[in-house]
Formats: structure tokens, C-alpha cells, sequence
């Protein structure tokens, strides 16, 4: 029997400045409500390890306390953290690197099964967009 490894560790973390950058010039959006995900699909290098990042954003301008920002950011990650098994195993297959921003833009918290519903639809749709996306490279190469 196989364990599941269910955590948010490092690896799995959107950190990078440059990488950040990079998804938000370069990324791909979509809405799910209440979250804007923005993200982008990389191909994995030669040493590189497929994975999936992911960063929760949450606006000072509409929640003026931390105390709520940190707890939206917590309840997204820990709905992340328990589904994202899936998105991860697609990353493998089709080898590449997922960077993904979901921006929380509802005006009021929410509660976790809420917020586990949404991102269950937002894994799946990346999962969609990364087999997707390496299709039309399959595609785009044959053609040159």
C-alpha cells in the first residue's frame, strides 16, 4: 500500500521573485470564484524535478487586519495541501513545472469547505491546461 504524502513543504512553495515576475507577465488566468489563479507551464530541464508551486495572495486593501488575510491564506493552503496530489502526478507525466498564484478577491472570509470546493474546480482546470498545453507544444514542434 502506497502513503499519500499530503504536505505544503518548500519544493512545493511559490517563493522566487523571479519566478513570481515571470507568472505575472507571462502567465495565464482564470476565475474561480473567489479566487483568480494565474499561472504558467514550464518544461522540465534535464535535472529538473516536475512539480507543482503554488503562492495564496491575499488584498491588504480589502482586509485591513492580518489576522484575516493569514487565516484565508492558511485555508487555501491546507485545501491545496489535501488535493493537490493529482494536479502533482499530471506534472509528472507530461513533465513540466507548474507556478500558480490563487488571489483571493471575495470582500468577506469564507470558510474552508468553501474554499475546498473552489480549488478542487481550480486543480482541475489546471490539470486541463497542463495537458493542454502539451498537446499544442506536441503540435507546434511537428509543425516546424
Amino acid at each position: 500500500m502506497q502513503t499519500v504524502n499530503n504536505c505544503f513543504s518548500k519544493q512545493l512553495r511559490l517563493t522566487a521573485q523571479k519566478d513570481i515576475t515571470t507568472l505575472f507577465l507571462h502567465g495565464k488566468a482564470f476565475f474561480v470564484f473567489p479566487y483568480r489563479v494565474v499561472y504558467s507551464i514550464i518544461p522540465c530541464n534535464a535535472g529538473q524535478k516536475a512539480v507543482a508551486k503554488m503562492a495564496p495572495t491575499v488584498s491588504k486593501k480589502k482586509f485591513k487586519h492580518a489576522v484575516k488575510r493569514n487565516y484565508i491564506k492558511r485555508i487555501s493552503k491546507e485545501a491545496w495541501r489535501t488535493q493537490h496530489q493529482v494536479l502533482q502526478e499530471v506534472c509528472t507525466q507530461h513533465n513540466c513545472i507548474l507556478h500558480c498564484m490563487l488571489n483571493y478577491t471575495h470582500t468577506e472570509t469564507d470558510k474552508f469547505e468553501h474554499a475546498k470546493k473552489a480549488v478542487a474546480k481550480i486543480l482541475v482546470q489546471l490539470a486541463d491546461a497542463v495537458k493542454t498545453n502539451i498537446l499544442e507544444t506536441k503540435i507546434n514542434s511537428n509543425h516546424k
